[in-house]
């Protein structure tokens, strides 16, 4: 046997630990962790909605008491929906995530040079599962035998006594030279094998099928990543590593684990539905029964790639049941990770026309718009006006999304309530010089009757243009708007930035063009936005508001419209409200070597940072702020001796700290 040996326990431990991490152990805390290097393809680094067999060997090692370190480069799985690299929605993120694996990698062509990888991470064992592509790309077994046999020479000559682990390629049944690249794996390791650097064989072939181990033929599922990290859990058994795997192995549900979300509308035939996808989950089937007419479950449609579906053939009246059924491959979920039911009652026979909402058309820039996290000034004031003009007023709009800032996109909802007219024609860094499209062709697009305009901030600052100039294209706005209409009422806001150079002379001349152009057929109000408006109290990063000032915001343009008949003024004093992040995150701890806690949490939508608090009750019921962090994952050293430990997570934009009723589940450990 090598160089290195670990310390192992029962084999029994092995069925639990294959299937959920389980509470961690403090056997082996004063040995030093084997480090454990994972060179392979998309079988190793695995996909969205994934386990992976990289997690169910952590379990399985962790539950024996093996202090392992996962070393590598990467951390990520593959978007098998997006075919992009960089996703990290794995279905459990609790484990030890480095690796050295990458869809579609060759033996014959790594990203890194073997001999970096270990020159850089300094291995104590390097498993390996490669050749696959290989021999899709047209090379023999003899060939593919021999890439390996290179890859063992070119590690060992930075490391004489490595330790490895040549895995077979499990699907023999799909790819016709398995079988002959498999017993040249064996002969290989065989050849190779030393006292000073062992080389052991893990049989991920035995027992593996192409069609019930996969969920495409080629990648396994949940079934399949038991078979490959059992057999790599023997093979490292043999070189003095954790206990081999109990058999017969578990049986685990397959299929996509996380249920979508539902929602949807009536219309005249039925309802437009809507949800959010399942990770890595391609497909979802449709189905639904109708309660009235006392039907069974039918589906609808299957293989549906988006996230929407039209239903429609329905009576009117009739109250309907859908759900939505995610597919990755050719499995679908199981039960329990099928979506909601939505229940929808189709809408009776159309009445007659009656006058109908006043279209208010909503264009801005990135104070209008909102990013990801936020309520939104727009929300406040469909709220107001819904309840002071209920049914009078529908926002009009290309788009309903927010911006998110930390990736740079549009087309995310994650609004912190989207029970709310979000349409809008707002856009991040909108100017009245730059806008997106021509004001007149929005407002015939949208039939708009109403026009609140939030721009000039970006050409005051961002563009440096004056602010006399500012306002003459301001006028131009309004023009622009009553060619297409000329009895359009529109309503300009101020720039709420009046920290900012040139605003204040702009808000003063915006009022000069309010005052010139209004007519009794064709109002001109202002929405005196920027009154009372303070940078640290209303914004969150010095220019965007949070919810005190998407408050204030809100108030005024209520006003304003309350002015040309539209609702009524915003009740003062104004209403208190929480500011930073709304949504709490999911926080999961697990502890290692007995004296480390790894923390691992979901995102909050919008959230720039996290804050870790930590209390011991035994010494104080106070919170101590341990770091903070603009990562999702952090480790808390040396706390063997600290007893019993709570953590919880807080999430923070920009300068706003969420109150502490958003913090995170507690985890709570005993050291």
């Amino acid at each position: 046997m090598g160089r290195r040996t670990a310390l192992t326990s029962a084999a029994s431990l092995m069925l639990a630990a294959l299937v959920a991490v389980s509470a961690p152990s403090s056997a082996g805390a004063d040995v030093a962790p084997i480090k454990v290097l994972i060179v392979g393809d998309s079988i190793s680094q695995g996909s969205s909605g994934d386990w992976t067999w990289r997690y169910r060997l952590a379990a399985h090692l962790d539950g024996a008491g093996v202090a392992v370190d996962f070393v590598g480069p990467r951390q990520d799985l593959f978007d098998n929906v997006a075919q992009q690299f960089g996703a990290s929605d794995y279905l459990d993120p609790s484990f030890d995530l480095d690796h050295a694996a990458r869809w579609g990698m060759r033996l014959d062509t790594l990203d890194i040079p073997i001999s970096t990888l270990v020159s850089t991470y300094q291995p104590d064992v390097v498993v390996e599962m490669l050749g696959d592509n290989d021999l899709s790309a047209g090379q023999s077994a003899s060939q593919v035998a021999d890439s390996l046999d290179g890859f063992v020479a070119e590690a060992r000559s930075v490391d004489p006594s490595l330790e490895f682990v040549l895995t077979h390629d499990p699907r023999h049944l799909l790819q016709p030279e398995v079988p002959d690249f498999n017993a040249a794996i064996d002969s290989l390791a065989a050849q190779l094998d030393s006292p000073e650097s062992p080389v052991v064989v893990a049989e991920a072939a035995a027992g593996f099928d192409d069609y019930t181990d996969t969920w495409d033929g080629a990648h396994p599922n949940a079934r399949g990543e038991l078979k490959i990290a059992a057999a790599i859990a023997d093979a490292l058994s043999e070189l003095g590593i954790g206990p081999p795997a109990a058999r017969p192995l578990p049986e685990v549900p397959l299929g996509p684990r996380v249920a979508p979300v539902l929602s949807g509308t009536a219309t005249a035939d039925g309802a437009d539905l809507e949800w959010v996808r399942s990770p890595g989950s391609a497909t979802s089937e449709v189905w639904a029964r109708d309660l009235t007419a006392a039907t069974d479950w039918q589906r609808l449609a299957g293989d549906v790639t988006g996230t929407t579906y039209q239903a429609t053939g329905f009576a009117a009246s009739h109250v309907l049941e859908f759900q939505t059924r995610p597919r990755k491959g050719f499995l679908i979920a199981q039960t329990d990770a099928w979506s909601n039911v939505l229940q929808v009652e189709v809408l009776g026979p159309t009445p007659e026309p009656e006058p109908g909402p006043t279209n208010v058309l909503l264009v801005g820039d990135s104070g209008t718009i909102g990013s990801t996290g936020d309520s939104t000034w727009r929300a406040r004031l469909w709220r107001h006006l819904a309840a002071t003009a209920p049914g009078q007023v529908d926002f009009v709009g290309p788009h309903r999304d927010l911006y998110d800032v930390r990736t740079g996109t549009y087309g995310h909802h994650s609004y912190v309530r989207t029970d709310f007219d979000r349409d809008h024609a707002a856009r991040w860094g909108l100017s009245l010089a730059y806008p997106e499209a021509p004001i007149g062709e929005l407002v015939g697009r949208f039939e708009a009757q109403v026009v609140v305009e939030m721009l000039g901030i970006n050409d005051l600052v961002a563009g440096g243009r004056p602010p006399a100039t500012v306002a003459a294209d301001l006028r131009g706005f309004v023009a622009d708007a009553r060619a297409a209409d000329p009895e359009i009422d529109v309503v300009l806001g101020e720039v709420t930035q009046t920290w900012a150079g040139g605003v204040a002379d702009y808000n003063a001349l915006l009022h000069q063009v309010a005052s010139d152009l209004n007519t009794p057929t064709a109002r001109v109000v202002v929405a005196e936005t920027a009154d009372g408006f303070r940078r640290k109290r209303d914004t969150y990063d010095g220019s965007h508001a949070n919810a005190r000032g998407e408050v204030r915001i809100s108030a005024a343009i209520g006003d304003a419209l309350a002015d040309i008949g539209l609702g009524s003024p915003a009740t003062r004093p104004l209403p208190q409200v929480p500011v930073g992040p709304r949504t709490a995150v999911r926080l999961t701890g697990k502890v290692r070597r007995g004296r480390v806690l790894k923390l691992a949490w979901t995102a909050s939508p919008g959230a720039s940072a996290y804050r870790v608090l930590m209390r011991r009750p035994a010494v104080s019921k106070k919170w101590r702020r341990v770091e903070e962090t603009a990562r999702r994952r952090m480790t808390l050293r040396g706390l063997a001796d600290a007893g019993r430990v709570q953590v919880v997570v807080l999430p923070r934009k920009g300068w706003n700290l969420a109150a502490f009723s958003v913090r995170s589940n507690r985890v709570r450990v005993r050291f």
